[in-house]
């Protein structure tokens, strides 16, 4: 399982959650993007997020949520953290072809 973190910028909703499901459906160059760009705060670590909107409940609920406080206030975004530990274990497992392109990031 890789773990994940959803936060919202004023860091007063967030939920843990499993993108195992990105990684398996992802390719190689999308992985190898979101290694370098450190798994986490960032446009990819973001798409990552995104792609479990209308697929995992909790997620939904936290877009809703951000949805309800940008509409209430000025824009307020969010970041998503994947677990390095989590994403290199089974990148190791799952894709080891992709393991000197990752670690050289």
């Amino acid at each position: 399982m890789i773990k994940a973190t959803l936060i919202d910028d004023n860091e007063i909703f967030y939920i843990d959650f499993n993108v195992t499901a990105w990684f398996e459906q992802a390719n190689d160059d999308q992985i190898v993007a979101l290694a370098k760009s450190g798994w986490s705060c960032s446009e990819e670590a973001d798409v990552v997020a995104d792609f479990f909107s209308n697929q995992d409940k909790e997620v939904m609920e936290f877009f809703t949520c951000l949805g309800l406080v940008n509409k209430m206030s000025l824009g307020c975004g969010y970041h998503c953290a994947i677990s390095n530990d989590d994403a290199i274990k089974w990148v190791t497992i799952a894709r080891s072809h992709l393991v000197k392109a990752i670690c050289r990031s």
